[in-house]
């Protein structure tokens, strides 16, 4: 619950950075969604398998916070995790960033 948890607000905080990098803030959770979506997606800044992305880590981050009856197995926490990497790299590569 916890990793699921911390892979949401990674992307989420990379996202938000992202956002605020073109000086769009959103206060809530949707709502920097759909401000991903519109000024990067649709744009083609981003491709869309990272929008599908945070779709899926947003559902299981709201499983594992709020529905404690529901099961969270090690392969959703490995897919969570394969996707907050790909994400890290694809901002790094794309801003050039070097460690």
């Amino acid at each position: 619950r916890v990793a699921i948890n911390r892979c949401y607000y990674a992307y989420f905080y990379l996202i938000r950075s992202l956002l605020l990098e073109k000086n769009i803030h959103s206060k809530t959770h949707s709502g920097l969604i759909s401000q991903f979506e519109e000024y990067s997606i649709k744009t083609g800044f981003i491709p869309k398998e990272f929008s599908d992305n945070l779709a899926f880590l947003f559902d299981q981050r709201q499983t594992a916070d709020y529905d404690l009856d529901e099961e969270i197995d090690n392969e959703k926490v490995d897919k969570a995790l394969q996707m907050v990497e790909e994400f890290i790299n694809f901002v790094k590569e794309k801003y050039q960033i070097t460690e």
